[in-house]
């Protein structure tokens, strides 16, 4: 409360500054002892050594500087609280101090010490001047989070794009390079605060969004049709590049090991699907949205923890049940007896020659019989959903 900022100083006795004055110097007695503990000893050692040194070179009557150098170290610290608080007093709250700040802890220890804080700030009363401060220093926290984990990902995408480029010709996965080169414009656009994005950059990111935005994290308001297509269409272009080339080097630059493609793109539609719809039941009245929106929820947030579980059953059948469901839309545009496919590749056979008539027959066979594979192969899963 004492107000006169200019006289916030160590060397300020006075009596309405006493409490003040005690209170900082506590403080640093405290972070003397525990926190600074380690520095503070060396300093110390390196003090008495000087003076020793001293004596050693001028003589006996070398005056001890140890205590001297103690109270100046102290003086220093409080006059740098000082500072500190009255910088945020006046409502500058050393953002860019606090940014370097935190930087130094790295990303780990704010984890722990945002979570600390949630939980204090829980236990405060919400409209109180102490709940209102640690809110501003959560957000400050969260902000520093969101540009380290979109620096990470900018390196990572880096790699990515040189080890693509290092393979040259060896491999065929070169389109992936433009798509990572895109997703690193996107993260260097949301590292720019919305205020300083021109109009053109507002364009850029969203359209960049709509394609390569993680599906976990797109929201809801946002999955409508058009960007939801937008978003299956970049999928399926990917998903459809990895199955062309399974042996290709670059997939190690793309994807983990031993990772199953359909399945990974197959889980992401899913959602995506599934969002879709919530959007959309959005627009029903609350009773009934409520009712209808539950159930998909719960699934998306079982398809979110997939990735982390991906023994978890119920999961993986809702995985296969989709994967059902797509083989028979697809069989759908078939025709009941013959796809043109079909009928296509056994015109071309049978222009091959009369000679070639046998393997024309298996040819259509094994094309007519997948079919049927399919059907047994969905039947077997839907009996197994039975017994679990």
């Amino acid at each position: 409360k004492y107000k006169d900022k200019r006289r916030w100083r160590a060397s300020n006795h006075s009596v309405d500054f006493k409490e003040s004055r005690d209170l900082a110097f506590d403080l640093v007695d405290s972070l003397l002892k525990h926190q600074l503990f380690s520095p503070y000893q060396f300093y110390q050692e390196s003090s008495k050594e000087l003076d020793s040194a001293s004596r050693e070179s001028y003589g006996q009557h070398i005056k001890d500087t140890v205590q001297p150098r103690d109270e100046e170290l102290r003086n220093r610290l409080v006059n740098l609280l000082f500072r500190d608080l009255a910088t945020e007093r006046k409502g500058k709250l050393y953002r860019k101090d606090r940014l370097a700040i935190m930087k130094e802890q790295g990303t780990d220890l704010n984890k722990k010490i945002m979570d600390d804080e949630v939980k204090l700030l829980n236990k405060l009363d919400a409209k109180s001047p102490e709940a209102k401060k640690l809110r501003i220093r959560l957000g400050l926290r969260r902000y520093y989070l969101k540009l380290a984990n979109l620096d990470n990902r900018i390196a990572d995408l880096q790699e990515r794009i040189d080890g693509l480029k290092q393979l040259d010709d060896q491999t065929k996965l070169t389109p992936f390079i433009k798509f990572f080169q895109e997703q690193q414009l996107m993260a260097k656009l949301e590292k720019i605060p919305k205020k300083q994005l021109s109009t053109s950059d507002k364009a850029t990111l969203n359209r960049l969004r709509a394609k390569y935005q993680d599906v976990q994290q797109l929201p809801i308001k946002l999955a409508n049709p058009e960007n939801i297509a937008i978003r299956k269409a970049q999928l399926a272009q990917e998903e459809q590049l990895l199955k062309e080339y399974p042996n290709d080097p670059g997939r190690e630059f793309i994807i983990e090991p031993d990772t199953k493609v359909s399945e990974q793109y197959q889980t992401q539609q899913m959602i995506l699907d599934l969002k879709q719809r919530i959007h959309q039941n959005n627009q029903l009245p609350k009773e009934e949205r409520q009712k209808t929106n539950g159930p998909l929820f719960q699934r998306l947030k079982r398809l979110y923890k997939y990735k982390e579980n991906p023994h978890d059953h119920k999961a993986q059948q809702m995985i296969k049940k989709y994967q059902r469901k797509q083989r028979k839309q697809t069989r759908q545009h078939r025709s009941p007896l013959m796809s043109h496919s079909v009928i296509g590749s056994f015109t071309k056979l049978l222009a091959a020659g009369k000679t070639n008539h046998a393997k024309a027959r298996r040819a259509m066979h094994e094309r007519l019989d997948r079919d049927d594979d399919l059907e047994r192969e969905d039947e077997l899963e839907r009996r197994e959903e039975l017994r679990h």
